[in-house]
This record gives C-alpha cells, sequence and structure tokens, in this order.
C-alpha cells in the first residue's frame, strides 16, 4: 500500500483534530459497544501511516491487517497445534551430556517463564488501556516499576519451585509412547577393526596402539527354520507296548509350525506397528513355508484367545483407582457398517451382536454356544449401549482408552485398557466401576467433559463423590483455529495457555513433587487461569454463542471449575492429551488392517493393544513378556490371570535381579 493510495482514500486531519477525537474516544470507551470503541480507535490510527517511515508503514499495515482479520488463505491455521509449538528448542542442546542438558533446561524454563510473564503484562496493558489500537507488542517497553514488579515475581516463582523433595512418585507423568521401538531389545555386540598392517610403508614402526569407541546400529529381519529332532520310545509297561513322543511345547503351539517367538514378534508388528497381515505373511515367507493372511489371523486371534483373561483382569484393576482418564474416537467395523445399512431397509433385522449386546445376554449365550472373543469381553463389558434420552440403543462404534494406575504411587502399574463398542466413555466407566470397593467413595475422572465420558448409571453417581476434571488442551483449540477471527483477544487468550505449559515444563525440569506443584499452581497458574477467564468474559459479550468464539468463551466460564480442578490436586494433569495420544493409533489401524472387517477381529485387536500398551507403562521387554505369558498353561493363565499381567512380570524380574 502505498502512500500515494492512502492519501487518496483518508483526508489528511489536522494533528488537533485527531487528538480531540482520541480524547473523546478515552473519555467515552466505557459508554459506548467495545467493536464501536476498536473501529474507531482504528480509524484514528489510519492516517499516522501517511507521514511514517517506510519501516513503520509496512510494521502498522501488518497489524492494521491483522487487527480486521484479514489473513491470507495460506497463512489461516486449520489446526491448533501444539500449546508450545512457537518456542523454539535450545540450539545447544544436542552438543551437551545428559547431566548438561537437565542444567540447561532447567534455566531456559526460568528464562521462558520470565518472558511468558512480561509478554502477558503487555497483552493485558494493551487490551485494558488501549483496546482496539494498532500496537506492536515487540517495539512496546514497560514503565520501571512494573519491569522491577516483574523481577520480584521471577524471584518468588524461584523460591515455590525449590520446595519439597524432587521426583515425587506420585506427581510422575505418563511418558510412555504408542511405539517405543526395540529399546528393550538392544543387543550389543563388540567389534574390532584392525588396521591393515600390511597397507602401511615397509620401514614402518607401530609406536602405539590405542583404540577409539565408535557406535553403529544394525538392524535385520531374518526368518530360521527349526529342524528339530522329535525323540520317540516305546515302553512297555503292565505287557503292553505304547509309543511315547517328547513335547515340542516348550518351541511352539500344539499342531502348529511356528514358534512362540514367532507369534510374539508377529503381535508386535501387527498391533504396535499397525502391519497388515497380508504383508506380515509375504514379509515371514520363503522356501521353507508360505504364510497367508488367512493363517496370520488365525494366529493373531489364538494370540488373542490367550490373552484373553490378562486383558479382563486389568479391567477389573482399574475398578478401585482414585484417578481415571479416557477419550474416545470414531471407529469403523465394515461388519458393524454394513449391518446398520442392511438394517435401514429391512427393520427388525438380528443385528451380528444381539447375543452379547449386554453382559447378561452375553453369559446367556456362552453357556449355549461356542465361546467367541466377542461373547467373552461382553460377558464383562457389554458391547451395546442405550441412548442417555431412552429412544434405544446407539448406533456409533468408539473405540475408548481408559486409563489409571492400580497403585497410586507406582508408575508402573498404569494400566492403558481399549475397548470398541457401542456407546462411549461413560458407559465403560458404568461397567467397569459397577464392582469398586464400596469404602472407596472418592474418584477423579478427567476427560473432555463431553455428556458421552459421564457416567449414566443413578446408583453408581449416587454411591461414588465423583469429581470430573477437564482438558485446558480442549478449552484452547478453537482459539487457536479461529485466532483470525478476533485476533488481538484470542492471542492473549493463547499465550496465557503458553504460560501454563511453561510453569508445567519448568515443574518438570526441576523436579515435580507435592509441594512445589500445589504451589506454582495454586499462585501462578491460577493467576493466569482467572486472565483467561476474563478474557473469555470479554469474547462472550462480544461474540453470541452461535458463532465459534462465543461458543468457545462460554465453554471455559461454564466449566471453569472443572478446567482448574488440576490446580489444587498434584496427582492430576492440566490436559488430557495422554488419552488422546493413545487413540492416536486409531486412523493407521483403519487405512492399513484388516481389523476393520470384524467384530472379531477388532475385539482381537483390543485384547492386544491393551496388553502391549500396558507391559510399556511397566517398562518390561515386550517379546520377553508375550513369550513367557504365552509358555503358560492356558488353564493357569485363567485360574489366576493376575499372576501373569505386565506388572506381576516385571515385579517377578525385578526379583530375580
Amino acid at each position: 500500500m502505498s502512500r500515494r493510495s492512502l492519501c487518496n482514500i483518508f483526508p489528511d486531519l489536522p494533528e488537533d483534530a485527531r487528538e480531540a477525537a482520541a480524547k473523546w474516544l478515552e473519555a467515552h470507551r466505557a459508554e459506548i459497544p467495545i467493536y464501536v470503541a476498536s473501529a474507531l480507535a482504528l480509524s484514528l490510527k489510519l492516517p499516522e501511516l501517511l507521514i511514517a517511515s517506510s519501516n513503520k508503514r509496512q510494521s502498522l499495515v501488518r497489524q492494521l491487517r491483522k487487527a480486521l482479520g484479514i489473513i491470507p488463505s495460506s497463512e489461516r491455521q486449520r489446526k491448533s497445534g501444539r500449546v508450545l509449538d512457537g518456542i523454539p528448542e535450545d540450539p545447544k542442546k544436542a552438543r551437551l551430556s545428559i547431566k548438561e542438558r537437565l542444567l540447561a533446561a532447567q534455566a531456559r524454563s526460568k528464562e521462558l517463564i520470565a518472558w511468558y510473564r512480561k509478554l502477558a503484562r503487555m497483552h493485558d496493558r494493551r487490551i485494558k488501556k488501549f483496546e482496539g489500537q494498532i500496537m506492536d507488542l515487540e517495539n512496546m517497553e514497560l514503565p520501571p516499576e512494573e519491569e522491577a514488579l516483574l523481577k520480584e515475581e521471577d524471584d518468588r516463582f524461584n523460591e515455590r519451585l525449590e520446595l519439597g523433595q524432587r521426583c515425587d512418585l506420585e506427581c510422575a507423568k505418563s511418558q510412555e509412547k504408542l511405539m517405543p521401538g526395540a529399546g528393550n531389545m538392544v543387543r550389543t555386540e563388540e567389534i574390532d577393526c584392525m588396521v591393515d598392517r600390511e597397507s602401511l610403508p615397509p620401514d614402518a614402526v607401530v609406536k602405539q596402539q590405542f583404540f577409539e569407541e565408535r557406535e553403529r546400529i544394525s538392524f535385520s529381519f531374518t526368518v530360521s527354520r527349526l529342524d528339530i529332532g522329535v525323540e520317540k520310545i516305546a515302553i512297555e509297561t503292565k505287557g503292553a507296548t505304547k509309543l511315547v513322543t517328547a513335547s515340542v511345547e516348550d518351541i511352539g503351539p500344539p499342531k502348529s509350525k511356528i514358534t512362540w517367538e514367532f507369534l510374539a514378534n508377529m503381535s508386535i508388528l501387527v498391533t504396535q506397528y499397525a502391519m497388515p497381515l497380508n504383508r506380515f505373511a509375504g514379509m515371514t515367507s520363503s522356501s521353507a513355508k508360505e504364510f497367508s493372511a488367512g493363517e496370520m489371523s488365525r494366529y493373531f486371534r489364538y494370540v488373542g484367545e490367550r490373552l484373553a483373561p490378562i486383558y479382563l483382569q486389568l479391567g477389573q484393576d482399574l475398578k478401585n483407582c482414585e484417578f481415571l482418564m479416557g477419550d474416545d474416537t470414531p471407529s469403523r467395523v465394515i461388519e458393524v457398517t454394513k449391518a446398520f445399512n442392511q438394517a435401514k431397509e429391512m427393520p427388525g433385522m438380528a443385528m451380528p451382536w444381539d447375543s452379547f449386546a449386554t453382559p447378561e445376554k452375553a453369559k446367556r449365550f456362552l453357556n449355549e454356544s461356542e465361546p467367541t472373543l466377542s461373547a467373552q469381553i461382553a460377558s464383562q463389558l457389554g458391547f451395546e449401549s442405550e441412548r442417555k434420552d431412552g429412544k434405544g440403543a446407539k448406533s456409533r462404534l468408539n473405540t475408548t482408552v481408559l486409563i489409571g494406575r492400580s497403585n497410586l504411587y507406582d508408575p508402573k502399574s498404569q494400566i492403558i485398557f481399549y475397548r470398541s463398542h457401542l456407546g462411549g466413555l461413560g458407559n465403560i466407566l458404568d461397567q467397569i466401576l459397577a464392582g469398586r470397593n464400596i469404602d472407596n467413595r472418592d474418584l477423579v475422572i478427567q476427560s473432555d467433559l463431553s455428556t458421552t465420558n459421564l457416567i449414566s448409571d443413578p446408583q453408581l453417581r449416587a454411591r461414588l463423590n465423583i469429581t470430573h476434571a477437564g482438558c485446558a488442551s480442549h478449552a484452547r483449540r478453537p482459539f487457536a483455529i479461529y485466532k483470525d477471527h478476533d485476533p488481538y483477544l484470542c492471542e492473549w487468550i493463547l499465550h496465557s495457555f503458553t504460560g501454563l505449559a511453561l510453569y508445567e515444563q519448568c515443574l518438570d525440569n526441576t523436579g515435580r513433587n507435592k509441594d512445589n506443584t500445589l504451589m506454582v499452581r495454586k499462585t501462578d497458574e491460577l493467576k493466569t487461569w482467572e486472565e483467561i477467564k476474563e478474557a473469555a468474559t470479554i469474547l462472550k459479550a462480544k461474540w453470541s454463542r452461535e458463532t465459534d468464539l462465543g461458543d468457545a468463551a462460554r465453554y471455559i466460564l461454564r466449566n471453569f471449575d472443572a478446567l482448574t480442578y488440576y490446580l489444587n490436586d498434584h496427582r492430576v494433569s492440566p490436559h488430557n492429551n495422554f488419552s488422546e495420544r493413545m487413540l492416536r493409533m486409531e486412523r493407521l489401524i483403519e487405512n492399513n488392517s484388516l481389523f476393520r472387517k470384524t467384530l472379531e477381529g477388532r475385539c482381537t485387536l483390543d485384547i492386544t493393544r491393551s496388553i502391549l500398551q500396558t507391559a510399556i507403562a511397566a517398562q518390561v521387554d515386550l517379546p520377553l513378556y508375550l513369550n513367557w505369558v504365552l509358555r503358560m498353561p492356558d488353564e493357569v493363565i485363567k485360574l489366576s490371570p493376575s499372576e501373569f499381567t505386565p506388572l506381576a512380570f516385571a515385579r517377578l524380574n525385578s526379583q530375580l535381579d
């Protein structure tokens, strides 16, 4: 935008006229609507473009475009992103040792907190005192008395960080990944690379010899054929001759040509890495044996049958947890979709899951017919849930994840439990918590506060003291996506959420415990939440409930107590991101695996995912654990499944070590 074009658009207002208009606006700001005041303030700022320098003019044009919401399509945000995406990493981090990296992270966290406090004060000054005016925060300076006040706040914050003793296990965060790689299966091999003596000059004399340590990572996938000599002996007893054959059950399942290691590795690749069964069959086929996808499917179902009692035990272990978190994501199974489409043309037709829709039906079905995995799991958890409005059963298939610690003080006791069903998180909670200890009344549930995540059983609600904790990420998301609708207020809110994340990061880097966590949260983070509430109140007055920002602002104000519950509970995270991360594989599974075709396959996948992800939380070697379980007699596992959970295996290994 050139200076000449601006002259053609805006009249040359006298300086005294602009000053008089600005004074009138400041005096009557409280009497006129906020959006009118913003428009007038912007109009008074525009003539400055006529007399500004080139750099200043470009800065003002950029701020004006931002204030008016004129954002190019290529620059508009389609996703909310992560709260700390805009914070660059320390460039020296990769060159530091582990100890130096920890110390640098602590120092950098404190620097970022100071940066956040200063910028937050600038946002506050702009919104409260200069609402609607074009202001570049990068060039804005605070008065010396406010700078001194910020320095005092930083000093008091550092004192709060030093409270208590470091690394309280009760406050330990969940850090396990969906696909942790082969970290527990690394085998170290020592190799010496010698200098070729023959390549040296004839008159060369070796004066000194030493070795430099280097490291390289190798990966290989091999198919091994075992030629097994099975001993057979003929014995005579009581005058009769009989043939005795050596057992091969220690090598692999009976009546099959594979080993326990084969089943364990297949389960890990298919479950954790969403490898399609036909692709795995092709990868393992050789001149020794050619596999098919159908054959792999039968093997995978066999693993699910063996692990089913442990899966149900994990569900039982969740019932007495003091804190639970969870989430849902839509799931697709062709068998379910096809049945619903046929039901539209033939109302009243029997659904494939009618025999195990409820625990009562599933138990009757198991007594009358050959058991299926779907019926076994539904006998305790059900499958089809009723709508809250009483208009029949739900028709949306969801995969739910429910997470909790069976021992609050042991991070290894964390359970990640998957269940695909016609219902939501609240329905799974109804089934699992029905067997909760009657004396254990207090329960905290963290989710995104959707009505489908709430317990619907009135008797259960009356028996328990349930507290719902909200998710800060869910509250933040609309302001990031629709930031261009109201840039100034949204930036204020987004910067406040960045501050919350920085406070939590600083606690992690310093060493989290009950004392410093509660003190920082009740002091610093509470103040930040009050600023978010203030901004949401302004947005509520400015935007109607039918708009995206208006609805987001009302969500914060309506659920403020639930969103800020974590401030008074050191065990609870500010957000439910861990649950969402545990469901991130669902889209990859839909696109790459066969488990979207049948309910039996989906049920098998739920079982193996729950076992393996819980084993990752218990920090055990996945192939070693699966080999140990699969070698056990099936009747022994069914008799006492609690002795074969990942946590039991971890404790057994610690005793042996």
